[in-house]
């Protein structure tokens, strides 16, 4: 049984800016080709070509109808750009606002947003999926609705806010727990001694040698002269 997702109001906004953006793009391609057959003609040397007075002063006119078409259709897309920019706003508060309500521990017991086992088939939540539907004009799918994608991506941002610096502490804990149990092994099977340092001079990153003079040691090759 397949499910219907009803549209709502930022979807009727961002289809209304979609529709108008086309009907714009398809006034201004017809004006355009009007406008390259007037010059073609104009330009032309043949007289019986040239368009008549009548003609020149019906250019004219359509010239100034399309100007006020183009004001018109620009003011239209901004106060449609206006509308989404609040409708986006109020989103975003609202997460924000149950995140809050939520608290800290509980979010954190919440699976992310985008995961392996939910991501899968044409029905699974899809990060680059709802990247598209938000940021691409005129791309739809049958499982999602733009103020539901942008919705999920910004819960996804506020929880890596979150996730990340976990994730980059525990890296770093784990690294110094390797680097403590390598120093032990080395402290362990090849004790050294040096008088001018207190600390252990063992370390796992690196391999320190004693000087020598031989010839070619330490990747020094030693020509004799001719």
């Amino acid at each position: 049984m397949s499910t219907t997702t009803e549209p709502t109001l930022l979807d009727q906004l961002y289809e209304k800016r979609l529709s108008l953006v086309t009907a714009w793009t398809e006034a201004l391609q017809a004006r355009e080709a009007e406008r390259a057959e007037f010059e073609t003609r104009s330009a032309s040397d043949d007289e019986a070509t040239k368009p008549s007075d009548e003609q020149r002063d019906a250019f004219t006119a359509a010239e100034v109808a399309f100007e006020a078409l183009r004001d018109q259709s620009k003011a239209e897309i901004t106060a449609l750009d206006a509308r989404i920019e609040d409708q986006n706003d109020l989103v975003r508060r609202r997460l924000e606002a149950a995140a809050a309500h939520k608290g800290n521990a509980e979010i954190e017991a919440e699976p992310l947003t985008y995961r392996r086992d939910n991501g899968r088939g044409t029905k699974g939540i899809s990060y680059y999926r709802d990247l598209a539907c938000v940021m691409v004009d005129g791309a739809t799918f049958g499982t999602t609705s733009r103020s539901q994608s942008l919705e999920r991506l910004t819960r996804h941002a506020m929880e890596m806010e979150v996730e990340v610096p976990k994730r980059v502490e525990k890296r770093e804990k784990e690294a110094r727990r390797k680097v403590a149990e390598a120093e032990s092994r080395g402290r362990s099977s090849e004790p050294t001694y040096d008088p001018f340092q207190r600390s252990a001079t063992y370390s796992p990153l690196e391999k320190r040698v004693e000087p020598n003079r031989t010839d070619g040691y330490g990747g020094f090759v030693k020509v004799a002269a001719a």
